[in-house]
């Protein structure tokens, strides 16, 4: 985190769980700026669906979140532990890790 300080860097933490990897999904976004603005967003993301899933649709939600706010946010980092999803946003892939 040294090289992603909060002073200058917008940070998005994401989390997502199901039941069973496979059910009642649910999500959980945590947004911090340099101007101390806090928000937390929970939201469901599916009875049924994917772990692969609701990874994407938080990452989707979250940067959502993050291009319509009014503020400039031209230094954001996201933390999160779903990089096979971020990889296939990045690859226009989300059709295979969707539908596998």
């Amino acid at each position: 985190m040294e090289q992603y300080p909060q002073t200058s860097w917008t940070q998005l933490y994401t989390d997502k769980s199901t039941t069973n990897a496979l059910e009642n999904g649910g999500a959980r976004i945590y947004i911090m700026d340099p101007s101390n603005y806090r928000e937390e967003v929970h939201f469901p993301t599916g009875k049924h669906g994917t772990n692969y899933a609701a990874e994407v649709d938080i990452l989707i939600y979250a940067a959502h979140i993050i291009s319509t706010r009014e503020e400039n946010c031209s230094h954001v980092i996201s933390l999160t532990s779903a990089l096979y999803s971020i990889q296939a946003l990045e690859s226009n892939k989300l059709d295979r890790l969707l539908n596998p």
